[in-house]
């Protein structure tokens, strides 16, 4: 299982706020998919997948707030 970490997004050090979802529970995702969009104050911010494989967990609903080094989600039988 692989967790996706809400990363530093430019210069802005956040919070940020999850904008839109592009996957549910349960989603097939491939490597460079897109998971959801972040809105880092400046910019809309795709954030992809680095891996193959089912989104298992999602942990933030749309509309809200993120760290830096929080976790968005969860992908189980990933693969690069």
């Amino acid at each position: 299982m692989l967790d996706v970490l809400v990363q530093q997004l430019g210069t802005e050090e956040g919070p940020y706020t999850i904008a839109k979802w592009h996957v549910f529970e349960g989603t097939e995702i491939h490597k460079g998919g897109v998971l959801c969009e972040i809105d880092a104050g400046k910019a809309i911010v795709e954030i992809v997948s680095e891996v193959s494989g089912t989104v298992s967990l999602i942990l933030k609903k749309e509309g809200e707030e993120v760290a830096v080094g929080e976790s968005l989600c969860s992908i189980v039988d990933g693969v690069d």
